[in-house]
């Protein structure tokens, strides 16, 4: 057995006891020391002062690295390194530019369907103590029945885009390279303060990304603009026309972004699709089970206090609770709290069930793209996989 005395990894003495106890070697005293690696991103707490203190301190940190990981995506590993568990809130918003930036990454790749193995083809969402936020990106994604390149698709979706006579076409207006390295790309919008770095899976390279995507469109005879020291005119109306229309929701998308493990951890689904229609934001999540196997704890999660959104339910159209109703889709709209009557900052979610009977293609598709074979029994149960 193990006796533990510390199992507090940020307590301010970083030394761990352990006391392992067997009937044939009797007692054997381990003292462990953690990494000063990142010791400058810490912040010490006081240490217990009781054994009773150490484990209630042990427990509350194991659920909170825990909650953040399902939130975020986050690996378990830099969250114990960097997470402050007395920080509030957990998920700090982004404000300003940086929300603005945020808003519209995560608008432009979530508009599609494509099959990956996390939502929108991102793994995990990581908030830098700067205020600006680093974002991890799958490997591949499924398109028209192939693997495409996860990077290369992204920059698709991305790439401010002009025509040949300077009008804008597609992407962000205004999105600019400001660094780049083979695994990490640097994004903001020109004239601002804001960042997002795009880190690609290992492997992947940002250049052979750049080179494939500006070879297409210079065959479409269109002109990428993310090199531009400045905002051409037609980006900027773009850019004003935006903010008039999505302005209210840029808080909203955001936070979504920062909370993208949520929508892997939290539900039932296996594909996702977003989209916006003036102030609302508009996701369909796509189940092989019934919708009202996990709506509700979604819901639940995503308006928490502490870790969610300041949302709450504003309209539901759900027969899941009527009873002998088994519901195939369920639309349930939620709008920021105290505003229930606006017609803006609303998250419409459309809950949906596929009932297709043979999922054998599409398991053996998501396992290409790197699915964690862990997570299929969830979005796909074992009943469903063994016909």
């Amino acid at each position: 057995m193990i006796d533990h005395e510390c199992y507090c990894d940020h307590c301010s003495a970083g030394i761990y006891s352990y006391t392992l106890r067997d009937t044939i070697s009797g007692s054997v005293r381990l003292n462990l020391r953690r990494s000063t690696l990142y010791d400058d991103e810490l912040k010490p707490s006081p240490h217990p002062s009781s054994r009773a203190d150490v484990q209630d301190c042990s427990l509350t940190r194991f659920t909170e690295l825990g909650t953040y990981r399902r939130y975020t995506g986050e690996s378990m590993q830099y969250a114990k390194q960097t997470m402050n568990i007395n920080q509030e809130p957990p998920i700090p918003a982004a404000e300003g530019a940086q929300a603005r930036l945020e808003s519209w990454l995560f608008t432009a790749m979530s508009f599609g369907s494509l099959w990956a193995a996390h939502p929108f083809a991102i793994s995990r969402a990581r908030p830098t103590a700067e205020g600006t936020l680093m974002v991890f990106l799958d490997r591949k994604v499924i398109g028209f029945s192939e693997p495409w390149d996860a990077a290369q698709t992204v920059l698709q979706c991305l790439a401010p885009v002009a025509d040949s006579e300077g009008g804008f076409v597609t992407g962000i207006p205004g999105l600019r390279v400001c660094h780049r390295t083979r695994s990490d790309l640097e994004v903001t919008l020109s004239g601002t303060s804001s960042s997002v770095v795009l880190r690609a899976a290992s492997g992947v390279s940002w250049r052979d990304a750049i080179e494939a995507v500006e070879e297409d469109f210079d065959g479409a005879n269109q002109r990428l603009t993310w090199h531009d020291d400045g905002l051409t005119d037609a980006e900027t109306s773009c850019i004003d026309r935006r903010i008039r229309t999505q302005g209210h929701i840029e808080w909203l998308c955001s936070g979504l972004l920062r909370r993208i493990g949520l929508l892997h951890f939290g539900t039932s689904a296996y594909m996702f699709s977003g989209w916006t229609s003036g102030p609302m934001v508009k996701m369909e999540l796509t189940s092989s089970s019934m919708t009202s196997s996990y709506h509700d704890n979604f819901i639940g999660s995503l308006t928490d206090p502490i870790w969610g959104l300041p949302l709450a339910v504003r309209k539901v159209e759900c027969h899941c609770t009527e009873e002998g109703q088994q519901s195939l889709s369920c639309w349930i709209e939620l709008a920021s709290v105290g505003s229930y009557t606006d017609r803006g900052n609303i998250l419409q979610l459309r809950f949906h069930c596929d009932s297709t009977d043979d999922r054998r293609p599409l398991i053996a598709k998501l396992l290409e793209v790197g699915a964690d074979p862990s997570w299929l029994p969830q979005v796909l149960p074992l009943a469903e996989r063994s016909r």
